[in-house]
């Protein structure tokens, strides 16, 4: 993600994210829509491919790459990024492995950091402590069923048939509170290594937004 963001010009981020998916919009939209069809095996409705995302249902207009939620709300930039990668990207014939690990070691260049990532799982898991109801209700809300180790431990869709796994453990006398999500091996069939860091922040973002529906 810190590669896409280089050469964007010294504006605040949220700009640089408006930047990034009205880019990717820009690529979806000059792409061929029949072989995004084919390729995908998704059929456009009203003019518009719909995929499920994290428990929501978007629709990605042909005409313009315009995506909106099923309630006709605009979906965001990061999920607009997603989607573009899930329809545009994919390779056809895309499979889950059913084997799972962390985002970073799916990079094809080593990564000098050991624990890439490892700052944004923290500070969402503090909030996460001690919540272990709601935690569950939320991964349940998404579709997950119990899964591995941990407080709470899930396995969880992400779109159609590929998954990941998110797994919690409350702080201790010894540790503070710590969350992990291990990705399909298969990942990077349907989208980038960089997405793959959009879906990250787009899982905790979702999970704490049913978390608050049961407060």
């Amino acid at each position: 993600m810190k590669e896409m963001l280089r050469n964007i010009p010294n504006r605040n981020r949220t700009s640089n994210y408006e930047i990034l998916a009205e880019e990717a919009r820009a690529r979806f939209s000059s792409m061929d829509m029949d072989e995004i069809r084919q390729r995908t095996g998704i059929e456009p409705v009203n003019g518009a491919f719909c995929i499920g995302l994290l428990g929501h249902d978007y629709s990605v207009s042909t005409a313009d790459g315009a995506v909106t939620r099923e309630n006709g709300a605009s979906a965001g930039h990061i999920v607009s990024m997603i989607l573009y990668d899930l329809l545009g990207y994919s390779e056809e014939g895309a499979c889950p492995s059913g084997e799972y690990t962390q985002v970073q070691n799916l990079a094809r260049v080593v990564s000098t950091v050991k624990y890439a990532g490892q700052g944004m799982h923290d500070r969402n898991a503090q909030g996460m402590d001690g919540k272990d109801e709601q935690l569950k209700a939320a991964c349940e809300k998404l579709g997950g069923t119990p899964w591995g180790k941990g407080d709470v431990s899930y396995m969880i869709p992400l779109t159609g048939d590929l998954k990941f796994v998110f797994s919690f453990w409350n702080s201790d006398d010894e540790f503070p509170a710590s969350a992990s999500v291990l990705f399909d091996k298969n990942s990077l069939q349907y989208m980038h290594y960089e997405t793959l860091w959009y879906c990250l922040g787009h899982i905790f973002s979702r999970i704490k937004e049913e978390m608050e529906k049961t407060e």
